[in-house]
């Protein structure tokens, strides 16, 4: 942008001295240094529309272009970083928005044209495989790709086996994957199709299926993997106490049942609903300080107490849904330390979290034939190797 600001600069200057001395010619080369300046800028701090515009557009014209940009694309401000390509010759300036959309400013015969410009994201089928040396998002790492695979992962198989206790040195996988690109440049995964997870020479799969009704992974004998309910209502704790009819209270110093599984965990940590229900009571009480219950189907009630404080947005008569956040990790009540209390139900009577093992959905007969063949299909793109033309591990694209 500096030699567009000498390129004005020197054309005044021109400008004075063919006024003064008509008859002596412009250098050639002064003649190169003043063309309008063409190529990739990146905006910096300080810089405004106007003095990136000011080599093709004057202040009217730019001030019309502000408007209409805002109008357009109402989210539009010009932001540090940004990248902006600049055709000088033809007065067109391409200013990135996002990875899949930019604002194409230019001038045909002197009207002023501003066009926001979206990209369809093209999705490339990929398979990765990785064998673990540490752990699972070190082992995602190593072959080149991004943490969020790994969590995507660990929320497929949650309900198989445990990331933190089950996984060892030599265990392996190997995912079949959308990786999404726009105009070349990657920019994140879409789903997972199918995965192969070794874990202590047990081979765990997974393939992605539709019955029209819901989509869900289901194992190679049309088994769902996702249960009713999640294993645990947090995504990282250790358990500090049990489901039991005789424990000392630590508050009360008494001895009485206690019909839940206490999970310590820093305050302010997400606490998710652990099956899709509607939230039933949202309060607070001596013993149980914050506190959800939701009802579920098939007579389930499920109970988080002790809470910080509750998810914004909700309400008593709230749909939510499995894995949605409800809470957080707080110590409220009758609470010696940040732990959630989680309990379960079933057509009143309490029953242990720790043992309790709901059902998982199945396919109906209908599909199963479907199902099997598509699995048969993935199942084959794992076994191969990897050979997809074009792919590009993320962050090495220009």
């Amino acid at each position: 942008m500096k030699k567009t600001l000498k390129a004005v600069l020197l054309c005044i200057l021109l400008s004075m001295t063919a006024f003064a001395q008509k008859e002596e010619p412009v250098d050639e080369a002064v003649e190169a240094v003043i063309e309008k300046f063409s190529g990739n800028y990146v905006v910096k701090q300080g810089d405004t529309l106007s003095v990136i515009l000011a080599q093709s557009f004057n202040g009217e014209e730019i001030n019309n272009i502000a408007r209409e940009l805002k109008t357009q694309e109402p989210s539009y401000i010009l932001r540090t970083g940004m990248l902006v390509n600049i055709d000088g010759e033809t007065d067109c300036y391409t200013i990135q928005l996002a990875v899949d959309k930019d604002a194409v400013i230019s001038k045909t015969e002197g009207a002023v044209n501003v066009a926001i410009q979206t990209y369809e994201a093209e999705i490339l089928p990929t398979v990765v495989s990785g064998t673990i040396t540490s752990s699972l998002f070190e082992a995602v790492a190593t072959i080149g790709e991004d943490a969020d695979l790994a969590a995507q992962l660990a929320r497929m198989y949650e309900w198989e086996f445990d990331f933190f206790r089950d996984i060892r040195v030599g265990d392996s996988f190997s995912v079949l994957l959308e990786k999404k690109f726009v105009n070349g440049r990657y920019i994140g995964y879409g789903r997972i199709l199918a995965a192969d997870f070794v874990v202590q020479g047990k081979h765990h799969k997974a393939f992605l299926y539709s019955d029209g009704q819901r989509s869900g992974y289901y194992d190679e004998k049309a088994q769902a993997l996702e249960r009713g309910f999640l294993r645990v209502p947090l995504s990282y704790a250790r358990i500090t106490s049990r489901f039991t009819n005789n424990r000392f209270h630590p508050v009360l110093g008494i001895n009485r049942p206690h019909y839940g599984v206490d999970y310590a965990a820093p305050t302010g940590t997400p606490v998710m609903v652990t099956a899709s229900g509607t939230i039933e009571a949202r309060s607070y009480t001596k013993a149980n300080g914050k506190y959800v219950k939701v009802r579920h189907g098939n007579g389930y009630v499920t109970y988080y107490l002790h809470l910080n404080g509750f998810a914004s947005g909700q309400r008593v008569g709230s749909a939510v849904t499995q894995g949605q956040v409800i809470g957080y990790v707080g110590s409220t009540g009758y609470s010696t330390g940040p732990h959630l209390d989680y309990r379960i139900q079933h057509n009143g009577q309490w029953i242990n979290p720790l043992t309790f093992i709901a059902e998982s959905p199945k396919l109906t007969a209908e599909h199963v034939d479907g199902f099997l063949e598509m699995a048969a299909s993935r199942e084959q793109t794992l076994n191969q190797s990897y050979q997809y033309a074009g792919h590009v591990k993320p962050g090495l694209l220009p």
